[in-house]
This record gives C-alpha cells, structure tokens and sequence, in this order.
C-alpha cells in the first residue's frame, strides 16, 4: 500500500511540472471540470482500496479465527482420544479381561443372512444396528467349581454418564438412546456414541475399536513362504469382496503400515471398487494389531516352553495336572503326565539315517515303538509215529502284524512278543512287587479223548485226558502260573505307515520248551507251524488199526481252548530276550467262565512229515485286531456273538498306548460274566475266538497285500497308514497344539511306587485316552457329561469282589489343555550369533535377549505379530484366518514338493509337518482312499466359507471365552438352559466349539458311511451319544479340531490388545451454542509387556508381587499411530 501511494505522488508532481511549464494552472486551466473529475476519481480509487484492505483484514481475522476453532475442535478430539485411552487403561490394562464386539448378542445366530455381501451391510438380529460394533470388556475369572467364567464390565465409548451401570443389554435394539448422539463412523456398518459435553467449548466422543477380532493384512513382505507348518499370514484373498488381493500381492502388502498405506495398495491393484471393498470390510481386516502373551484366566504372562524344554534346567516341575486333593491313598489317583515326559517328547529326534529307535514308556520318558496291529495263534492237533510210539502233537500257526504308525521310519531292531493270559487283578489281589511276573500264565489248550476209543482203555471209563500244552516245561496243563508263549522277530525295518506280518519262517519247526523263543519272518505263510508236543501218555503204534485208513488213528478226540477268565494277554519287548525294554502291554481282563471251545469230537488226523499243515478242518484259536477294522465275531461260552460294529479308535482310544486295557464299567453291574459277553472288554482290540475249519479264518481281518507281507491298516486295500509324527524342530514347534502328536500318559514305572500291576488294580491304561489328546475337545464315553473325572471306587457297584476296581479315570483331553493352553507357550527361539532369534516369523523380539532365557522372563521381551481374538464373530476374519495357508507349498517326507496352486488356493491343514501322502479330495474320495490314511486334508474356498460361519455361530452361542482352554474344551457345566432352542441338552458338553462347527459344517460326509458307523453297545453308564459316531473319525484325512489349533493355535487368544480410537471433538459459540467447528482422528492404542509402573515391577512379576498401582492398572498401553481424518475419508 505505501508503495503504492508514493507512485501516486510522483505521478502528481510530473503533472504539475509540465502544466507550470505550459504557463498556465489548473484554476488558469480552460477545462475547470476535468479537475473535479479527476479529484473524485482519485477518492474513489482511495476508498476502493480502503475497502479492500479492511476486507483482506476482516478475511485474515476471519481465517484467525477458524484456525482457533480448529485447534480447540482437534484439542476436544484429543481430550476424547485421552479419555478413551483411560477407559482402555483401567478396562483392559489387567491381564485378567477379554474383549468381544457386541454383534456375539445375536439372538438369532442361525440366521445365515446376517451380511450383505454386496454393501457389507451386516444387519444382527436384536440389536441396535449402530451398536453391533461396539467393543465390550468381561472380567475372566473361575467359578467355585474352578470352571471359567466371565462378567461383563464395560462398553469402551462415549455419552454414558458417569453412574450409568452398564450391562450387556446396552447394544439391544430399543435400548435407552444417547442425548446427544452422533454418528461417529458412518459406511454400510455406522457406529453411533454419545457426544459428551464441555462446558462453553463444545464437546467430544469417542469409540474403541477392537483390532484383535480382525484379520491384518500386512503381515508377510516376503514372496510366497513353502512351508504350510505355520501360519506365516493370515489368507486376505478369502474375504468377501477381496478378489483384487492374490498372491501377486504377498510381496507389497508388507510395505503397508497403516489405513492410508492400506488403501494406497488397494487403489493401485484394484482401483475404486477395491478401495470400496476394503472400506466395507472395515470391520473385518486391518493393518494394525500385536498381541501380548498373557495368561487371561490366572493373570501374569505366560511361560515359555521352548527354552524350558530345550534350553535350561529352569522348566516345569512335577504334573500337567495333578491328582484329586481328597483321596486318602494316592494310587487311586497318580494325575496326569509328568513335564520330564513332555520334554522327552519334545527332544525326541531320527537317528543318522533318519529313522527312530523304540525306546520304552516310563514317567520321565515318551515311548516310541511298533504297534501291535493283530496277532493270531491258532492250534491243530496231530499225530506221528516215533520209534514205534505214537506221539501226540499240537500244532501252533502264529502270525503277528507290527504296525509303524510314525511318518518316518522305525530303524532296525529285534522285539519279543508274548502272548497268555493274565490273571484279572482286584483289590482283593494281592500280590506283591516279588511276584509281579506271576501275573502272566501260559496258553492252555486240552486234548482229550472220547469214551473207551478201539484199542484203549480207561480206569473209570468216560472222557480220557490223554495230553495238554501251555507253552513251558510244567506238566500240568491248568498249572495255575505258567510262562507264556514267545515269537522273535529279528532285525525288523518299519517303513513309515507299513504294516508287516510274520509267521513261522519253516513249515514245521520244533518249538523248544526250553528256551520258547520261536523266530518269526515277514510273509504270510498259512499252515507254516510250530510243533510242540503234548505232555502225558504216548500210545504203542498198532498197524492193524490202519489197514482201513492209514492217515488216521481210530479214536475221537475233542480239542478244547482254556483261557482262564477270558484275560488274553500280549506284551511286545525290544531286544531278542524278554523281558527286555517292554514297549507295549495289552490285556483283557474278563470275569466270564473259562473260554471252552470245543471242536467236537473228530479223528484225529496224522500230521504230514515236513509241513505245512493243509488239514485246518479241526482246529481251534484266536486272533486279535485292532479295532480300525469292523469287530470280528467273539464267541462267549454259550456259542452267543454280541458285538458293537465298531469303536471310535482314534477319537477314544489310543492305539500307541504302552498299556492297554479293559474298561471297568465292561464287569459293573449284572450277574457274572454278563457284560464280558457283550463286548470286547479291551477297546484297542477286536477279539475273534474261532473253534472247527479254520481255514476260512486264518487270513480274516488281515487284508494282505500281493507281497504276501504288507497288511493293510485300515479299510480294504490301505497298505499305509501315517498317523503320528515326532516332535517338530525347535524352530517349528510354534503351537500347543502341535502336542496333540505326543503320547502323554502317567504310566506305571518300576522305578517308582506306581508299578505295572497297580495298573491293573486300578484300572489305569493310557489306550483309554484319544489318539490326539491335546487340542481335542471331545467327551468320554466313560465319564459323565457333567463331568472331568469319574471315580471307579464310588461311582460303580462290581458284583465281583475281583473286578472291584479302584481310582479316577480323568477327562485327559480336557485336563491337559486346562493346564497348557493359557499358562505356556512355544516361542520358537533358537540361540544364533549369542542371541536369540525366533522361528516363527510373527514372533517379535521387543529388544536383545541373552541366552540362557529363563521361562518366565520371556515373554516379556516378546510380542505377536497380528494375533487373531477368538472371541470375534466376523466371518471374513475367520475366512482369512483358515485360509491362512493359501499359496503355501506342502513339502512330502521323501522330499518332494506339492506346489501351490496360485490361480484356485486351497488351505492345506496337515496332520504331520512332512506328510508322505498326497491331499484327501473331499470332493472326489472316501473312507476307502489312501490319502484318507497317509495323506493330509486342505480346505477348499467353500468350505472355508461354510466353516467359518459355523464358528461364528457356535461363538455366539457359547461366549465370550475366558480362557483358551474354555474356547478348546467341551464345557461340562453349561446345558442349553437359557440357550437357544437349536441345541440340545448336551451339545456344549459334548465336544469344543471348533469340534462342532466342523460337524456343523459337515466337511467330513466323505469319511462317513454305513460300515464306519459306530453305535451304542449297550453297556450300562457308557454314553450314547459320545458313542455313536463314525470309526473314521481322526484319521488323516478327517478334519479335527485338533488339526486346526496345531496349525493356527500359536496366533490364537482370548483378548486383544491393539485397539482404534476415532475421536471426534467440536466446538460451539459460547453465546448461540451453534456448532463452530469439528475434528476427527484416529488413535492406535497398544498394549504392552511392561506394567504402568515399568519400574516397581518387571512384565514376569507374579500378580501377587504387584505394587497396589500396577495391581489395579496393569499393563501399560501406548500410542503408536495418530492421524486426522479429512472428510473424504470420514
């Protein structure tokens, strides 16, 4: 402006020169008007310009003035965001909270129609549409009956007065409105709050947004990762509304640090209608969450497995789980597995040559050893001629079929395996540890002549017992403690999965009485027997009797089979003499008569000189197999056959137990030797007693392959069946629930005051336990409902005194995860360079950990990377965490590779981390498949679709869960008492959530059939409904709930601790109350290891050592990311 006049008052003065210089001035000037014209023009101009500056001020002032208003709007903004963060603070700064969305009210969680896929519009049955996504906060604690528990304590928003009482009821719909609400998230799922005032300034709101109930998005920046042992991200591909995001993307979404990075990448790859989609998920995925390893039920972090187990000395003492407080004698209850047995599992490893070594059960030691798959002896009696005497003979064809359940070999080595029976043992036994071996007595067979046969005669007439064998020197047959019978098997290699018969290498073979030690060899060799003679008179040969008929002599005989009180018996032993290291037991303890089976009277037929015997018409045996095939027919004392089809073999028992046993409730109740009759008293077995032409029975059960040596293990044609596998290396075992692959018993050890025959007193066999304990959520079929343990003691009344069997038989699958899941898990660290380094890429080392790490201390210094809260009922976050193994390779045991198919993924969910089969289709094979057996099941996109909704479902009607063990375990003490009408009684206790949605979900149909069915047996206090099933049900290609937290378990939790604040703050004029200006932002809040009072205490502290800050606050949460919204992105 000064400028400007001074070029003004030149221009004047330049003017008037040259006028003077004419010799006349303007009042001289002869155009008076033209001055008065310019004057006015030139005040014009002033005021023009006057005008001008008072507006350029009035704008700036005004401008001033905005700005002001915006500060004090983003200052009311902040104090929301403060606010939030000390409701957050005080809510979930103790370990002891969980954390679930509203939208788990659903009073209609079977209603599939909930979502708009389109819009993204979800619509929950009974609540407040702007309330669905409010974040709601329970205190986790146990019951008096030590059962968790929650209580709701909080919605984590603004606009409640300070002595509002809040209750869950708060989000249904006709709840009390806000006063002043205000819709703080607009888009297809709004979130409305209340605005809280300020006094002559505005006001604020704010909203918490849980991050923990979504899938985050950026997890991986590497190319696609051949390893599907570990969820290394969650399958972002798999939300609806996400096909732009494929495996292209892998590699960038790892550049992503937050919301607009997020949608930068979304923009770029799918332009407008991505952006659209991720905005309508917005729910569902994120970019921000970590998570903090906390104990949610006891409080206090968790322990670290990995470096116990591996590291230091500093691990676990004494039990998993411990035995009942209140019994006066402690064999009736000895708990659960000792912590030295899971770190011998944990540390077990192939040998050079990559195979394993068996190795004996004890207390401290997991055991590894061949299974017993079938084993059968059955006896023909014959007669020969020796220096003119005819001796009278038994014949005995045994055949035994060894079983490597592992995915890796079993290396050379030479076993024993015995065969009596065993004497039933009750409390009123007593029989001390000196004569433990007395136990065990000899197979008695009985031969026996008919009345007064041509030649012979008798001193009272009648029956003649004319000879018998048991197996040893004794010269009585019914000598009550005799030695078994004992087949060798030398040098035997067990491929992974394979399955082997053995039997008598040589046609005939002499058995030595002295030294019972019979060779067995691969192959299946009919009629190939053992010839042990027959204690008692030999008869004077005598031609004239043979002129008719020279192949047979002229008697009748009968041949009778005496197994005292039905107690068969088997014992495998590593090394070439027994007893060695026993590596299995396995008896059928039976309170029926003596096993009489009479073949009637026949001739007695000449035995052939060289073998093999051909002649089968008049023998008699027995044979046991494992019950992954139909029960074979049992035959009881009256000739009756009563058998249940089947057992779930896998889902109940475990057949890699090193003791095996009967079920007491098999003898409880009814008169003598009813129950024994209707049921296979050992649940490991199928029991076949066969008397007459056994010809026809020799090869039953056993399906033999075309190499006359491979038996199948399973269904008809299935010459590989893998199971199991050892403990993954250190790096790789992420997951408790990876432990579902370790055979953990509290077995009886001799070293200890529990010993093998305490076992039998009190009914203690670890085949009474699923296959996979660890991880499965499923009821007993001997344990009441309502129950976790049952006591033989008191529960049952036996009839027999001997079969008064004593202790607790324990729910094992849900002691053992009540004692893992929320108070340990595997950090995967492995010591490189002097430090540490975790193996699993979403563990994330907060700061330099020194080896040797103690357990406790670290968690502390470690944190995970996109924890998933299993308390959230948004679908596409479950779709993307099942489909977490989209575009990962699936590398075989022999080293081969399954490459992942790019363009149509699949989830591969393996059983064991190498597997040596292909994937089960579950759209094209069936129970009769190989990879049913040896192979491994994925996930489809439909399935995973179906899966996930089913979750939710169960989610909504079981939570919110205080523990993880609640989320993994049946739930003993909740009916559908003020449940929905869609459940029955029993269905919570039955099985864990993830069990049932699975069933829900009906993935398994192809493993289902008419001839897998499992029914009732009919044997009083066993359980209907736990029962009744399938016999496939966990083989390999059977999707179990098991399988799932083996592979995703290591993200899972029952809490979150990264949560969104948005923010808003306004400010009004202090004289109308118009509103002046407003502010939106958006806060990332996280929760940390370390408590409020970093210094009073350290992140490992127990609760009880807390300062009273620290023990009212808790753990300290931070601000990580703050940004404002413009109004584009509100």
């Amino acid at each position: 402006m000064r400028n400007f006049r001074k070029g003004r008052l030149s221009v004047a003065r330049a003017d008037r020169s040259a006028i003077h210089s004419g010799g006349g001035t303007i009042l001289g000037s002869k155009n008076p008007g033209f001055a008065l014209v310019i004057a006015l023009s030139l005040m014009a101009f002033i005021v023009l310009l006057l005008f001008s500056v008072s507006v350029m001020v009035g704008v700036e002032i005004s401008t001033a003035e905005k700005q002001k208003y915006r500060i004090l709007a983003r200052q009311n903004a902040l104090l929301g965001v403060q606010v939030a963060m000390g409701d957050t603070q005080v809510a979930l700064g103790l370990d002891t909270r969980v954390t679930a969305t509203a939208a788990r009210r659903d009073s209609d969680p079977y209603d599939g129609d909930d979502l708009d896929e389109t819009t993204g519009a979800l619509i929950v049955d009974g609540l407040d549409r702007d309330r669905q996504q409010w974040t709601g906060v329970w205190d986790a604690a146990r019951d008096a009956e030590g059962y968790p528990m929650t209580t709701f304590r909080h919605w984590l928003v603004s606009g409640f007065s300070n002595d509002h009482v809040f209750v869950e009821a708060d989000t249904d719909t006709g709840s009390t409105p806000f006063q002043n609400p205000l819709e703080i998230l607009p888009g297809p799922n709004p979130v409305t709050v209340g605005l809280e005032e300020i006094a002559s300034r505005g006001g604020f709101a704010f909203w918490v947004g849980d991050e923990g109930v979504k899938a985050k998005v950026n997890l991986s920046s590497s190319p696609v990762v051949s390893d599907s042992s570990s969820p290394s991200r969650f399958g972002v591909g798999a939300v609806d509304g996400f096909d732009w995001f494929d495996s292209n993307q892998l590699t960038e979404v790892g550049r992503v640090l937050n919301q607009p990075s997020w949608n930068l990448l979304a923009i770029r790859t799918g332009g407008q209608g991505a952006v659209d989609s991720v905005a309508q998920r917005f729910h569902d995925v994120t970019p921000y969450s970590y998570g903090v390893f906390a104990n949610t039920i006891d409080g206090g972090l968790k322990k670290d497995l990995t470096t116990a187990l591996f590291d230091t000395t500093d691990f676990p003492i004494g039990q998993v789980f411990g035995p009942l407080a209140d019994l006066a004698n402690p064999l009736e209850d000895v708990g659960g597995p000792d912590w030295d047995q899971v770190r011998s599992w944990v540390n077990t490893s192939t040998n050079s040559e990559g195979a394993l070594l068996p190795r004996e059960e004890t207390q401290t030691q997991a055991g590894i050893s061949p299974l017993i798959a079938a084993f059968q002896i059955y006896m023909v009696p014959g007669w020969r001629v020796v220096d003119g005497l005819v001796k009278l003979d038994l014949y005995a064809m045994p055949a035994v079929v060894l079983w490597n359940p592992y995915n890796v070999p079993i290396g050379a080595s030479d076993y024993v395996v015995e065969a009596a029976s065993i004497v039933p043992k009750g409390v009123s036994w007593d029989i001390d540890d000196a004569y433990i071996e007395k136990i065990w007595q000899g197979l008695a067979y009985s031969l026996s002549l008919d009345e007064n046969p041509a030649g012979l005669t008798t001193d009272s007439g009648g029956s003649l017992h004319i000879g018998s064998v048991s197996f040893d020197t004794q010269e009585e047959w019914d000598h009550f403690f005799n030695d078994p019978a004992q087949f060798r098997l030398e040098g035997v290699e067990l491929e992974p999965g394979e399955a082997v018969v053995f039997t008598p290498t040589s046609p005939i073979q002499e058995y030595d009485l002295l030294d019972p030690q019979a060779t067995l060899s691969p192959g299946f060799r009919p009629g190939f027997a053992f010839r042990i003679p027959l204690t008692g008179r030999d008869f004077a040969y005598d031609e004239d009797l043979h002129d008719d008929n020279p192949d047979t002599y002229p008697f009748t005989y009968q041949l009778v089979v005496k197994l005292i009180n039905n107690a068969l018996g088997l014992q495998l032993y590593k090394d070439s003499v027994a007893p060695g290291n026993l590596l299995q037991t396995m008896v059928r303890m039976g309170n029926g008569p003596e096993w009489d089976l009479n073949s009637g009277y026949v001739q007695l037929q000449r035995a052939p000189g060289t073998g093999p015997i051909t002649d089968l018409s008049y023998g008699a045996g027995f044979k046991l197999v494992h019950n992954y095939v139909v029960n074979l027919p049992f035959w009881n004392s009256s000739g009756a056959r009563s058998l249940p089809d089947s057992y779930k073999w896998l889902a109940h028992f475990n057949p890699r137990a090193a003791h095996h046993g009967p079920i007491p409730v098999v003898f409880e109740k009814g008169n003598k030797g009813t129950q024994v009759n209707k049921v296979s008293p050992n649940p490991t077995f199928s029991g076949n007693f066969l008397r007459g032409d056994i010809s026809n029975h020799m090869q039953q059960g056993f399906n033999i392959a075309a190499d006359d040596q491979s038996v199948s293990v399973g269904s008809d044609n299935n010459y590989r069946s893998v199971l199991f596998q050892v403990s993954p290396e250190r790096g790789e075992l992420h997951s408790l629930g990876q432990l579902s692959q370790a055979s953990l018993f509290r077995s009886p050890d001799e070293n200890t005051d529990f010993k093998l025959y305490d076992a039998y007193d009190y009914a203690r066999f670890g085949n009474q336990l699923p296959a996979y304990a660890i991880g499965n959520g499923r009821a007993s079929p001997m344990i009441p409902l309502d129950q976790t343990e049952v006591n033989w003691t008191t529960r049952y009344q036996y009839t027999n005194p001997n079969m008064n069997f004593l202790g607790v038989h324990h729910d094992y699958s849900y002691k053992l995860n009540e004692g893992l899941w929320d108070r340990y898990f595997f950090s995967t660290l492995e010591v490189e360079g002097g430090g540490y380094e975790p193996g699993f890429d979403r563990y994330v080392l907060k700061e330099s950990l020194s080896p040797p790490a103690t357990m406790d201390e670290v968690a502390g210094n470690l944190m995970i990377d996109g924890p998933f809260n299993v308390n959230s009922t948004s679908v596409d976050a479950w779709k993307a965490l099942l489909a977490s193994y989209y575009y990962e390779d699936v590398i075989r045991s022999d080293g081969t590779t399954e490459v992942a198919d790019l363009v149509d993924p699949e989830s591969p969910l393996l059983r064991v981390d190498r597997p040596v089969g292909d994937a089960f289709d579950s759209g094209s094979e069936n129970y009769y498949s190989d990879s049913a057996y040896d192979g491994y099941r994925v996930l489809l996109p439909d399935e995973i679709d179906t899966l996930a909704e089913k979750i939710v479902e169960e989610i909504k009607l079981r939570g919110p869960f205080a523990s993880m063990a609640e989320f993994v375990n049946r739930s003993p003490n909740l009916d559908h008492t003020n449940r929905l009408a869609g459940e029955s009684v029993d269905d919570f206790r039955l099985q864990g959530l993830l069990s049932r949605a699975i069933e829900k979900a009906e993935l398994n149909d192809e493993l289902r059939s008419p001839g897998t069915q499992t029914s009732y047996s009919g044997v009083p206090d066993l359980i209907p409904e736990v029962e009744e099933g399938d016999r496939s049900e966990d083989l390999p290609g059977w999707l179990s709930q098991f399988d799932l937290l083996a592979r995703l378990g290591s993200v899972l939790t029952t809490r979150s601790d990264t949560f969104r604040v948005r923010a808003y703050g306004e400010v009004t004029d202090p004289l109308t109350g118009a509103k002046v200006s407003t502010a939106v932002c958006e806060a990332v809040m996280q929760r940390l290891p370390e408590f409020v009072d970093s210094v009073g205490n350290d992140p490992e502290d127990d609760l009880d050592s807390l300062n009273p800050f620290n023990e009212s606050f808790g753990r300290r949460f931070v601000v990580v990311d703050l940004r404002w919204l413009e109004d584009l992105e509100i």
